[in-house]
């Protein structure tokens, strides 16, 4: 069973070639929310087993409930209040806040194909 979104091993990184950095920041969880949300838009994503399957506003829910799930043990107790006021703004406006948006482009979902993009390739 497969992590699909966060490490190498990924489901994300085997397919696509990249994935979101592990590290128990909010951050971390802002790179999942980024690739969450263009999995909804595409309505593809991959499962444990790392097989496509459709992306449902259902699943979608389930997903970033869960992450709430996940990182309110993870983080530390102060950024739980900013956890939830994060995943519940996703929820509702199905997009990230602005003061988020670029930090999960640029910095908290890893790329291994420097390659590509250094020729020209849009990965993202």
């Amino acid at each position: 069973m497969a992590n699909i979104y966060v490490g190498n091993g990924s489901c994300y990184n085997i397919h696509r070639g990249y994935f979101v950095k592990q590290g128990r920041t909010i951050y971390e969880v802002v790179g999942i929310l980024y690739l969450l949300l263009r999995d909804l838009r595409r309505g593809r994503t991959y499962n444990h087993e790392c097989r496509e399957i459709k992306m449902t506003s259902t699943l979608f829910r389930k997903r970033v409930r869960y992450l709430y799930t996940i990182y309110s043990r993870k983080l530390p107790r102060k950024y739980r209040a900013q956890l939830k006021k994060l995943l519940t703004y996703v929820l509702k406006k199905k997009k990230l806040p602005r003061s988020f948006t670029w930090r999960s482009k640029r910095i908290y979902t890893k790329s291994i194909l420097r390659k590509a993009i250094t020729r020209g390739a849009v990965i993202l």
